[in-house]
């Protein structure tokens, strides 16, 4: 796709690429890793954690089969037309009323937020503003604006979060408390530098995600010429998450060897992080099936994909197996994934520590060894093989179940297959993934 993307911004949003050879060898290692054995009777797929507090799908209750009563995609509506006729949208969320809010860089190479309404009509806001975040001010060079939900600003010494009002102290909180298990682990975190009731700053955080690592050792390109429509006036590159930033010209740019590195030192420090007592809110395999029946309503809502019925099933299939018998609670990052850690050559850095939460350790093990899996397929990672290895050591350490592993991987294919149903660049790559997600057991 020709529109500017942030880099980071796709949250997993890599360029779309062709299979290779190399990305289906590095599948069938994942597949081996995962030691899924082959399950004629379904020990279901299934997983992650998406939105901190998502909304029931279609109000159905967490049993109830997906497939029931179930139609097929029906003619794309008017607003995925918009959706994908409109150049520079890099993220879309369905909302309950049968809208999208949109995130898109306008012809000025300006980070806007808007809707489209159920009529197609598409609707931005005005530059800087969003009535229901008021601490949004002009000037502030924003990275991320989520209608109504938040905004996150860089600046060249912090980083700065945007929220409703009330929300802010929970992110400041939350992100404090998590610190703890990071210096257990070994890791690096954004310090809380100030917060009101709508506004948390936190410092910003030296490295690069494993995610432009890896891009760069597979492409051989630098990991700061990513095509950002938000140039650095300094001498950091920024990204897109809170505490992000890439060293320009750093000699990690295009180092394969660095950046297994950073894989290894991530699956190293992962038990300690995880066996890290906090008090933190449980996030259930319970909760887990909300989130997979959530992201399979709006897909099945706005017909964003197809074979429908059939993913009806895989859904109801994941759901079977998230609902067996769980593995104990440990401390969770509950949204982990290769641009969530930021490698500096010596350190592992973790991104986003406000949806931690207590829960089965295969959620982020899972949801990272399927991540690595997707870049394979996307064609920007190398050596995907030896990372899931490496992934599977910190697995053995936290004794996870090969049966609670394949459960939340399964359900983490199926959630990032509808997600990405949202995300226009992923067309040329999300009807291979949509097959791969079908046919793992």
């Amino acid at each position: 796709m020709s529109r500017p993307l942030s880099a980071s911004a796709a949250s997993d949003e890599g360029p779309p690429q062709r299979a290779s050879d190399r990305s289906l060898r590095a599948s069938a290692a994942v597949d081996r890793s995962l030691s899924v054995s082959a399950r004629a009777n379904d020990e279901g797929p299934p997983r992650h954690a998406g939105e901190p507090s998502p909304r029931r799908a279609a109000d159905r209750s967490l049993n109830e089969p997906a497939t029931k009563n179930q139609a097929r995609r029906a003619a794309p509506s008017p607003v995925m037309q918009t959706l994908c006729a409109t150049d520079g949208i890099r993220r879309a969320w369905p909302s309950p009323d049968g809208s999208l809010s949109v995130e898109l860089i306008d012809e000025s190479h300006n980070l806007r937020a808007g809707r489209i309404e159920v009529s197609g009509i598409l609707a931005l806001t005005p530059m800087d503003k969003d009535r229901k975040l008021p601490a949004l001010g002009a000037g502030l060079p924003l990275v991320v604006h989520r209608l109504h939900k938040r905004a996150v600003a860089l600046t060249p010494d912090r980083a700065i979060k945007i929220l409703r009002p009330g929300r802010a102290p929970r992110v400041a909180a939350a992100s404090t408390a998590v610190a703890v298990a990071c210096a257990a682990a070994g890791f690096g975190a954004a310090e809380v530098l100030s917060s009101t009731d709508d506004v948390v700053e936190f410092s910003l955080l030296p490295g690069t995600t494993l995610y432009d690592l890896g891009r760069a050792g597979a492409q051989g390109e630098s990991s700061d010429g990513l095509g950002s429509p938000f140039p650095s006036t300094s001498s950091l590159v920024p990204r897109e998450r809170s505490g992000r930033r890439v060293v320009a010209g750093s000699s990690l740019a295009g180092d394969a060897q660095g950046a297994m590195e950073g894989w290894r030192a991530l699956a190293d420090g992962w038990p300690d992080f995880a066996r890290t007592t906090l008090e933190l809110p449980a996030h259930t395999s319970g909760d887990e099936i909300e989130v997979l029946r959530t992201w399979y309503g709006h897909a099945l809502r706005f017909g964003s994909l197809d074979r429908l019925d059939e993913l009806g099933a895989a859904v109801d299939e994941a759901c079977e197996a998230l609902a067996e018998t769980p593995d104990p609670a440990v401390t969770l990052h509950r949204d982990l994934h290769d641009k969530q850690a930021l490698w500096d050559g010596t350190q592992i850095h973790l991104l986003d520590l406000d949806t931690a939460a207590r829960g089965e350790a295969a959620l982020d093990l899972a949801n990272l060894l399927v991540h690595v899996e997707l870049r394979a397929m996307q064609g920007v990672l190398d050596r995907a093989d030896d990372i899931a290895a490496i992934l599977m050591g910190a697995v053995d350490k936290l004794e996870i179940s090969a049966q609670r592993l394949a459960a939340y991987a399964q359900a983490s294919r199926l959630r990032l297959a509808f997600l990405y149903s949202f995300r226009p660049a992923s067309a040329p790559w999300l009807g291979a993934w949509t097959d791969q997600a079908l046919t793992r057991k």
